[in-house]
């Protein structure tokens, strides 16, 4: 009969066998791993014997008369043998075969075996495998080796993990030495090369050409403007993209006489350019002129001209707004569109504003002021208030231009309408679509005088001087000769002036008249308009309607007057709903709807207020006390006076860094922040070449310090900052830096 058999490695085998006495006549063994499969061959056949043997029942005969002895039942024939097929039953159909199968491990006799050795054919189990393979001993790993045998790889052995292991570990140190030797050799050329300023343009100005302005248009394009010349210069590409003449009634001034010693260059011929750049065109703002050219080719598209006096130019809502005259002295207000250069001309109604004297007015000298997106806002208007009504913010300590307000509010009656004696002229500002026009009359002319010197000390030119008194003794001496120039005194401003603030055209938001004490300055912000004067600001909405009011500790700085101020650089920031306004001595955070003080910051010498991209202020002071406000005009050569840079948070006006004595001009754009420093050395002697200083620093935002710095033996004429590109315009050369930034 034909018996197959499958072994626990999992080999099927069959053979023919005869048995003897329904058991196997030999001894049977698996080809592949060598157990013993004898017992359960032997089973298989009782299994296929017993079934194949009939079941025969008894006969019963009934009696009857004749005794018939019974017959034995003959057993029937038995069958020729023939080959039969008995499958091997499942390990859940047949346990008994499952248990006979079981085969267990010499080296660990509780460990059933799981293959053979591939050598000698003892049964090997798991722990075995793990340990040795598919051999059972180091002997049989040594006997395959000698004769050739192929062993296979186990992925269970534990050498196998193990080498498996080491190999991913070698791998992973490999790779974190590679990385840190990576990161460390960026670190080292980002610290020492990439951070740094690179040139990646630089253009040599010829000698006598010095009529010339430069502007980044963005981080890939400067545009050069000269006398006769308008260029356009791609960094990418490194190329020029066009150049075409420039005819906008200038002529170079003869080159200096070179043959006279130290003879300073004078670079600038005439008032720079003011200029609006969109994807298509360029807008350039001439003396005289407003002049499109298409930015991809640099043709003249068309010439607005603009008669003096000019008042002023402003961007707003994808449109420009110019205000000038006309032939008969009317103010004018041209309006472009930025999209399709659509020109409208509006002339301002005479009988709503009448001029002023032709010779009282402010007229533009030289460049009209350069207006920026922070002074292009709306004037408010509204009902007349109260001139002298005080701030709703926290009291302060009464100073006397809040007593001459009060004394002027007791003496003048409500209604009455006081007398103007002098018109000091009109002030025009583009103010969003429209135009803000501030009138100021005279009242009462006043001054108030204050000792803006120390009490002398005696003078020590008569005693025996020392080495160590001489400073002192020049100290003194300057400050007994200044005291005979303006006798120790300074006057401050007091006088009385009627203001009004009209919005036009005529009729677009009602007329605001009021008086300040001290010469006024009116600046159009976002959302607000401030009316700056002496010690009081008034604040304004877009409807002309008085907000509030507030006293500030010392007056605005003397640039901020009535001749001197521009709404291109105001005293005061709006940004987040706070206005932020800054004095000789002291930075004010008013609430911009309510006028209630959130903090102040005592400075003085403060010239600048910047915010960046995270509303952080950058503040430029200086070091001063406040006894250098007091005492102007007083000589001290111990007073530290130095440039200081701070930064202040918006929320709290706690100084989160300093920056003391590197630069005296900040410039902030995104998140990068640079100062500046130009000097020149005060022992240069008589006839002998000026020592020149200049140097640029990159400032870390998070603590203040110098990430790098960019020095030169030359002064700078003109410095624009765009990112991480700067351009430096020096006598002679043109620069533009730029640096890898993280």
């Amino acid at each position: 009969m034909e018996v197959k058999v499958q072994c626990g490695c999992g080999t099927r085998f069959a053979f023919e066998v005869e048995p003897v006495n329904g058991r196997m006549p030999v001894r049977v063994k698996c080809p592949e791993c060598g157990a013993d499969g004898t017992d359960f061959a032997n089973e298989l056949i009782r299994q296929k014997l017993g079934a194949a043997a009939p079941v025969i029942a008894p006969v019963a005969i009934a009696p009857g008369p004749f005794a018939v002895p019974p017959v034995a039942a003959q057993p029937p024939p038995t069958p020729a043998p023939q080959p039969m097929r008995v499958a091997v039953p499942p390990a859940t159909a047949a346990p008994v075969a499952a248990e006979v199968s079981i085969t267990y491990c010499p080296r660990h006799l509780k460990n059933p075996a799981v293959d053979a050795c591939r050598v000698c054919g003892k049964p090997i189990c798991e722990d075995c495998m793990q340990t040795y393979g598919y051999v059972c001993s180091t002997f049989c790993r040594k006997r395959a080796e000698e004769t050739g045998i192929e062993l296979p790889v186990y992925a269970r052995q534990r050498a196998v993990i193990e080498a498996r292991m080491a190999r991913a570990g070698r791998l992973i140190w490999r790779t974190a030495i590679v990385v840190v030797v990576a990161l460390l050799g960026t670190w080292i050329w980002y610290t020492f090369w990439g951070s740094r300023p690179k040139v990646v343009y630089s253009e040599t100005l010829p000698h006598g050409d010095r009529a010339r302005f430069y502007k980044l248009l963005s981080s890939s394009q400067v545009l050069s403007v000269k006398a006769n010349q308008m260029s356009l210069f791609d960094l990418a590409q490194q190329k020029r993209l066009w150049s075409v003449p420039l005819n906008v009634g200038f002529s170079p001034p003869p080159p200096p006489d070179t043959s006279v010693p130290n003879v300073e260059e004078d670079v600038e011929l005439y008032p720079p350019p003011r200029v609006i750049a969109t994807t298509n065109d360029l807008w350039m703002l001439f003396p005289g002129r407003l002049i499109q050219y298409d930015r991809r080719s640099g043709n003249s598209k068309q010439e607005i001209p603009l008669n003096p006096p000019f008042f002023g130019l402003a961007e707003t809502d994808g449109s420009i707004i110019a205000i000038s005259s006309d032939e008969l002295d009317h103010e004018v207000v041209t309006r472009i569109r930025l999209a399709d250069g659509t020109v409208q001309t509006e002339i301002l109604d005479p009988a709503a504003a009448a001029p002023a004297a032709k010779g009282s007015r402010s007229k533009a000298s030289g460049s009209p002021p350069s207006t920026n997106s922070a002074s292009i806002a709306a004037v408010a208007h509204g009902p007349a208030a109260p001139p002298l009504e005080h701030a709703r913010s926290p009291a302060v300590t009464p100073t006397t231009t809040a007593k001459i307000l009060a004394a002027v509010t007791n003496a003048v009656p409500a209604l009455a309408k006081p007398v103007v004696r002098e018109n000091m002229g009109d002030k025009f500002m583009a103010d969003g679509a429209g135009v803000v026009q501030m009138k100021v009359g005279l009242i009462e002319r006043k001054t108030i005088a204050h000792q803006a010197m120390k009490q002398p000390k005696k003078s020590l030119i008569d005693n025996n001087l020392t080495a160590g008194q001489s400073m002192d003794a020049v100290e003194r001496e300057m400050n007994e000769m200044r005291r005979e120039q303006t006798g120790g005194v300074e006057e401050e401003d007091v006088s009385r002036y009627q203001v009004t603030l009209r919005r036009l055209p005529a009729g677009s938001a009602p007329d605001w008249t009021g008086e300040a004490i001290g010469p006024p300055s009116f600046y159009p912000l976002k959302t607000l308009g401030v009316l700056v004067s002496g010690k009081i600001i008034q604040v304004f909405d877009k409807s002309n309607r008085r907000l509030w009011g507030a006293n500030l500790t010392y007056p605005v700085a003397s640039r901020y007057s009535l001749d001197f101020a521009t709404e291109s650089d105001p005293p005061c920031v709006e940004a987040g709903g706070a206005l932020y306004v800054f004095d000789q001595g002291m930075l004010t955070k008013f609430d911009a709807a309510t006028g209630e003080v959130n903090w102040r910051l005592t400075s003085v010498g403060i010239s600048q207020v910047q915010l960046d991209e995270k509303k952080n202020l950058y503040v430029t002071s200086t070091t001063a006390s406040p006894d250098s406000i007091q005492f102007s005009q007083q000589v001290d050569f111990s007073a530290k006076g130095a440039p200081v840079i701070l930064k202040v948070d918006a929320a709290t006006g706690k100084i989160l860094w300093r920056n003391e004595g590197l630069g005296n001009t900040c410039f902030v754009t995104g998140k990068y922040v640079y100062i500046s420093r130009a000097t020149e050395n005060p022992l240069t002697g008589m006839g002998d070449e000026p020592i020149l200083y200049f140097d640029l620093y990159r400032l870390s935002p998070s603590d203040g310090h110098a990430l790098w710095d960019y020095s030169q033996s030359r002064l700078p004429v003109q410095i624009e900052a765009e990112g991480n590109q700067i351009l430096i315009h020096f006598r002679g050369e043109l620069q533009v830096l730029k640096f890898f930034s993280l």
